[in-house]
């Protein structure tokens, strides 16, 4: 099975509010400490924006929902 193959599976995941502060503080780091291409491959960082951002909607919500 190669990777292109692997792009249709996905998976459900239950995630508690502390869990996705880890989750965003890890995506952070990583985005600040990511070693460009051609270390790692260029599509990386831009997924790593994307979940950046979904985590930090995800905070977000959270914040205006328990005012």
């Amino acid at each position: 099975m190669n990777s292109e193959e692997h792009q249709d599976i996905f998976y459900d995941v239950t995630l508690g509010i502390n869990d996705v502060r880890v989750l965003h503080y890890a995506i952070s780091e990583a985005i600040k400490n990511w070693p460009g291409a051609p270390a790692r491959p260029t599509e990386e960082q831009e997924y790593l924006w994307q979940a950046r951002d979904w985590t930090k909607k995800i905070l977000l919500e959270h914040t205006f929902n328990t005012m």
